[in-house]
């Protein structure tokens, strides 16, 4: 073997990974429009799959969902970030594994920690389709209504989370339901 082609192919490596990262974002924007009610959904618990949850069940809280899958590279990116996030209380952090085998979502949680409060699992995609998830990450932050207040499309990073996250989930928990 040629002595210059593990470092060749390794560049190579980190160059497509860092290219696909960085277009993330141009891939798709989501459909699910910003103001919208979280389209109805049922899903099961990915680590308890016998319990469903519903959309209703996101209901009065502020809710952060992020949309990964242990297939996609750039979940584990911002994996350490979510375990951060979720240790404050402005939100409640959900995940939702979309299109994903559950086997293989547990032991990716077991092996990087899990930082939510729990993980719909949504092993066919319907749900992710139907907010208009084309690439994952995402991460969409619902008011206590159930609305979409705001999405971010790829990685978030801390600076995502404490610029344009947190002063939105704030000023979300701030409000009072249903002001009239």
């Amino acid at each position: 073997m040629k002595p210059y082609l593990l470092p060749l192919g390794l560049v190579l490596t980190i160059v497509a990974i860092t290219f696909s990262v960085l277009q993330i974002g141009a891939v798709g924007t989501g459909t699910q429009p910003m103001g919208k009610p979280m389209p109805e959904f049922e899903l099961p618990l990915l680590k308890t799959p016998q319990i469903q949850k519903s959309n209703a069940d996101l209901i009065g809280k502020v809710v952060l969902v992020n949309i990964w899958a242990s297939w996609c590279l750039a979940c584990r990116i911002e994996h350490p970030v979510l375990l951060n996030a979720g240790k404050q209380d402005s939100f409640t952090l959900v995940g939702l594994n979309y299109k994903d085998a559950p086997a293989d979502a547990l032991r990716w949680l077991d092996f990087y920690r899990d930082p939510y409060v729990f993980s719909l699992a949504d092993v066919s995609g319907s749900t992710g389709d139907e907010l208009g998830i084309n690439t994952v990450p995402q991460t969409l932050l619902i008011d206590k209504e159930g609305i979409i207040r705001h999405r971010h499309i790829g990685p978030v990073s801390e600076i995502d989370i404490s610029q344009k996250i947190m002063p939105i989930a704030r000023q979300l928990a701030a409000e009072i339901s249903g002001k009239g």
